[in-house]
């Protein structure tokens, strides 16, 4: 038979355990949870954890101070950090400096008025992961549109127009060396990589520089390659046999949760003396 005591007894021991389990809970929080870190994904073994650390303010240079942990995988920002006095982002901070400092970021802002910025608000960069695709080739030429192949079943625009080359236009560099210029625009989330030339036998690599719009969505981007010759005409000729060839693409990671309003981090900002 049980008694009042036992069960008295079995309460404090049911309490015991509800008091435990808080704590459990409370500490699994307190160690995965970190305000001034945003993880951005693409798929299951791809992460990228952005964290800022601190933000100092002196003679009216902001210094904030990040970090970018994809624990060894490569990916590439495609848009720095957003840094605002307001949590609206209608004044965002122009970045007149940015150094890779011990494998921290360090971004730097001019303010004109910083007498009263105790806070900033950072919005998370646009971060994209390198990835091999199917290679895609077509005849250099203004107009062409350059489709992703219906191999490349791993992206969403698998078998769909991906950019179009807008405009080629070739500027004399040097007396012996010509800086071609491929204007393309686009409005597909894979941006393309490292396209190459292929031209008499030979192949030519070259930069890629992408542009933005106001809202991070990429829109249009130069493909640069610097070729040698004695006359334009001769490179222009040249270019008119020659085939674009891309094998390397840019995937946005986690597009949908670098948008979020959760992800808008608020830092207090450490003043040092001289301000």
């Amino acid at each position: 038979m049980i008694g009042l005591d036992d069960i008295r007894e079995f309460m404090k021991i049911q309490r015991l355990i509800a008091i435990i389990v808080l704590s459990i809970s409370t500490l699994f929080l307190c160690a995965f949870t970190d305000d001034s870190m945003v993880q951005l994904s693409h798929g299951d073994n791809h992460n990228v954890n952005v964290t800022y650390h601190n933000a100092q303010l002196k003679n009216d240079i902001l210094t904030v101070t990040a970090s970018y942990d994809s624990s060894g995988e490569a990916f590439q920002i495609g848009q720095d950090i957003v840094v605002s006095t307001d949590p609206n982002f209608e004044t965002p901070l122009k970045i007149t400096n940015c150094r890779v400092v011990d494998e921290n970021y360090i971004y730097q802002f001019n303010i004109e008025d910083s007498s009263k910025i105790d806070t900033i608000y950072i919005r998370p960069p646009v971060l994209y992961k390198a990835v091999e695709t199917v290679p895609v080739k077509v005849p250099l030429m203004e107009g062409q549109i350059v489709q992703r192949s219906i191999e490349a079943t791993d992206f969403k625009t698998a078998g769909l127009d991906w950019f179009l080359i807008d405009s080629i236009s070739v500027e004399e560099a040097s007396e012996t060396l010509f800086l071609v210029r491929i204007n393309i625009t686009s409005d597909a989330e894979e941006l393309p990589r490292l396209a190459r030339i292929h031209t008499e036998g030979m192949e030519l690599g070259g930069l890629t520089v992408l542009y933005f719009d106001e809202e991070d969505i990429f829109t249009k981007g130069e493909f640069l390659y610097y070729i040698e010759g004695d006359k334009e005409e001769d490179i222009v000729s040249k270019l008119e046999k020659s085939f674009l060839v891309v094998e390397n693409a840019l995937i946005r990671m986690d597009e949908t949760k670098t948008r979020s309003s959760l992800n808008v981090k608020a830092l207090p900002v450490a003043v040092e003396e001289g301000q």
